[in-house]
């Protein structure tokens, strides 16, 4: 990883932290820094002034993880059953983002069976035989 890489993490963070002081909304620091940053990477490595997709991945990871965390902490616990098609369906975006539009058809259609099926198990979260199957789904980080 670059040192121009690191820098440029740090120092958006340490300015969004600045900022954060006078403003009346608040951004997270550290998302907003390395969101950024593979944001320009992206465009530079759409143009051509970076070819390191696998440190773009790692960025854009780390940014879907970010993600994930903040949308959990604000969804209803019965809701947690679409964890896993939502985190495939960041990855996927952020994937394309990388590669284009090739080959889309196969992973999509993957990823609308994975929607359904959960939203079958959640439209049958309360039948006494489905219970185990979606308390395991929505606890599978053992969130309580």
């Amino acid at each position: 990883m670059s040192v121009f890489i690191l820098l440029a993490i740090t120092g958006i963070f340490l300015i969004t932290a600045c900022v954060n002081k006078f403003v009346s909304f608040k951004l997270c620091a550290l998302c907003a820094s390395i969101f950024l940053t593979w944001v320009g990477l992206l465009l530079m490595y759409k143009i051509g002034y970076f070819n390191d997709a696998i440190v773009l991945g790692l960025l854009m990871g780390q940014s879907i993880t970010g993600m994930y965390y903040a949308v959990s902490r604000r969804v209803a616990p019965s809701l947690r059953i679409f964890t896993l098609p939502f985190i495939l369906s960041l990855t996927f975006g952020a994937y394309l983002l990388i590669v284009g539009m090739s080959s889309i058809l196969p992973p999509l259609f993957i990823l609308l069976a994975v929607w359904v099926f959960a939203y079958v198990v959640f439209a049958y979260r309360n039948d006494p035989g489905k219970k185990t199957i979606v308390d395991t789904a929505i606890n599978c980080c053992g969130a309580k």
